[in-house]
Order: structure tokens, then sequence, then C-alpha cells
């Protein structure tokens, strides 16, 4: 709403002020007619002679005609004068809350500019202390992977990288490059981790290298994957160490899954596995062509066990029928001849 004290236009209060001064002599010449007659010659009864004043010589009826006319223009000019009023106070109120929302204004910017200005002084700060410490995250960097044999080699290669870019940031004196660097580089020891979690993520690589896509690290079903893999792992190796047979039938019979293990848990277990996928068993065998010539030997004992050669035409060279062997069997088979065993178990190439 306007301010009723805000000043207004001076023909305004022109014409306000023409209206109450007719009005007032209005009420005067009622007053003045109340009072009585007067001398003819303008003079009180019995005074001294007068001017006779105008409005004296106004009859009735000229009375009654300004009369009418005050009380029609004052109908008629009061709204109007009315409205401009209200229209210079509106038009006043609204220049001053212009007023206010240009200092507004002016003060925001003012506190902007003040904001970045301080944060320009902070970052110049900050880029001068990062480059204070860019020399310590190196010897940090250096100091984790000569400390973590264990690490994975694209986790080694991302710190590698970070290091290298640091020390060409520091060679330029570059603080914002250095800071960037810094950043945008989680902590060193959550990059390596610990050897646990650097084999976990090498056995869910080499799962989803196998082609299981619904491999998920974080669900609760993977995790307990990465325990039986583990135990897996430790027993085989035992096994491999005084059951070579058992061992053995477990490293030629596995999936995808044990791959995994054995690359991310017990990685000397790799050539153990291709000596067991390169053993035979049961079965009849062309030498030089489905089986090596050379020395073979039972994996352990051999009980109720069969071994024959023969020549290429089926005639038998030599055979043997072995109750009880607790030292194994050994046999030695040339290229060309036919090799049947049957009941020894896996055999593996010694010679």
């Amino acid at each position: 709403m306007a301010d009723p004290n805000e000043p207004v236009e001076p023909w305004l209060l022109a014409i306000d002020s023409w209206i109450k001064k007719v009005r007032a002599k209005r009420v005067a010449a009622g007053a003045r007619m109340k009072a009585g007659p007067k001398a003819t010659d303008g003079r009180a009864a019995g005074g001294p002679a007068a001017t006779v004043p105008v409005w004296k010589k106004l009859t009735p009826r000229t009375w009654g005609t300004v009369a009418v006319t005050v009380v029609i223009v004052s109908f008629i000019a009061a709204p109007v004068i009315g409205t401009a009023i209200r229209n210079g106070q509106e038009q006043s109120a609204a220049a001053a809350l212009e007023r206010e929302a240009e200092e507004q204004r002016q003060l925001n910017d003012a506190a902007e500019k003040k904001q970045d200005e301080e944060e320009e002084r902070q970052t110049e700060k900050d880029e001068k202390q990062a480059l204070a410490d860019a020399p310590d995250k190196i010897v940090e960097i250096d100091e984790a992977i000569a400390s973590s044999p264990w690490a994975a080699t694209e986790d080694v290669a991302t710190l590698t990288t970070a290091k290298d870019e640091l020390q060409k940031a520091i060679d330029r004196k570059d603080g914002a490059a250095v800071r960037k660097v810094l950043i945008g580089l989680p902590a060193v020891s959550s990059i390596l981790g610990s050897p646990e979690q650097a084999q976990d993520k090498v056995f869910f690589q080499a799962m989803k290298a196998a082609g299981r896509s619904d491999v998920d690290p974080a669900a609760v079903y993977w995790q307990e994957q990465t325990v039986k893999m583990r135990q897996w792992c430790t027993d085989t190796t035992a096994q491999w160490q005084n059951q070579r047979p058992a061992a053995a039938e477990k490293l030629r019979g596995f999936d995808s899954s044990l791959d995994a293990a054995i690359a991310a848990y017990c990685p000397d277990l790799a050539g153990s596995k291709q000596a067991a996928a390169a053993m035979i068993g049961d079965g009849k065998r062309a030498v030089g062509t489905s089986v090596a010539a050379g020395v073979w030997r039972t994996l352990g004992p051999a009980s109720d066990c069969y071994w024959e050669r023969s020549t290429g035409g089926g005639d038998i060279i030599d055979n043997s029928f072995i109750s009880h062997a607790p030292d194994g069997v050994t046999v030695e088979v040339f290229a060309g001849e036919g090799f049947t065993i049957q009941g020894c178990g896996l055999w593996e190439k010694i010679g």
C-alpha cells in the first residue's frame, strides 16, 4: 500500500486547495446571510458608509447555481484528485522499492566479488601446499609399491602413472596440476589393499574374464566363494605334496572358478595343473599320437592294474597284471606302439 506521507505533484495540491477555498467561501456566505440585513448603501444600520460586497448583489437563484456547481465540481474532482494522489504515492513507493532492489544487487555483487577473491586466495594457498606435499607423496607411492608384492599389476600401474604426473608437475612448478593429481588420487593403501583384498580382486577379474557376467564382489554369495576358493587352494596345495593322485584328480576336473582360484590364491599350483593335465588314465592310446613316447609311471601304489604294449598291428609286445605294487608301476613305450592301461589310476611321464 502507498505511504500517505509521500509527496504529491504541486498541481494536485493546487486543485485540492482551490476546492477547499470554494467550500470555505460557501460556508462563510451562508453564515453572513444568517447574520441579518444591512444598510442598502453598503453600511450596517447606523454605521458609516461601506462598499456593498459582491455576494450581496447575487440573487438567491444565483447562489443556488453556485452551490450546485461547487457540489458537482467537488464530486467530479475529488475522485480524480484522490486517484492522482494514490497513483503518485504508488509511483513513489515503486521507485523506492527499485532503489532498495538496486542497493541489494550492489550488496550482492560486492559479496560475490569478495567471496571470489577469498576463493582465489585459498586456491593459491592450496596449490602452494600441494607443491610442498608432492615429493612426500612420491616417496609414499614408491614405498607402498615396494612393500606390496601382492598388488595387482593394474593397481601398480595406476600409482606409477600418478607418480610420473606429479614429478612432471613439480618440475614445471605447476601447483594446479599437482593439486589436481592429489585430489583425484585415493589413499595409496586403499588402491593396493591388503594381500587378501588384492587376491580377491584377481579372483573376480579372472571370473569375469572367463565369461561370468553375474559376478558381484559385494554380494554375500561371492564373498563366500572367495573364502571357499581360498580354502580349496590351501587343501589342494597340501594334497599335491602328500597325496598327488587325489590332488591330480582335482586339478584335472575343475571348472573356471577353480582356474580363477589358482590365479588368485595359489599361483604355484598353475604348474601342477599343467602336469596333471598331461597325465593319462585308463584307455587305449597310440604312442606318438595320443600319448608321448617315453617312460611312464603310476602316481602312487597300483592294485589290480593291467597294462599292455602292442604293435601297430595289435600283437602284444609286453603286458602285465599287477595285484599290488606299493611303489607303483613303470613302463617305457615307443612311437608306433599301442599302450593300453586299465585300473592303474593316473600315470605321469617321468622320462
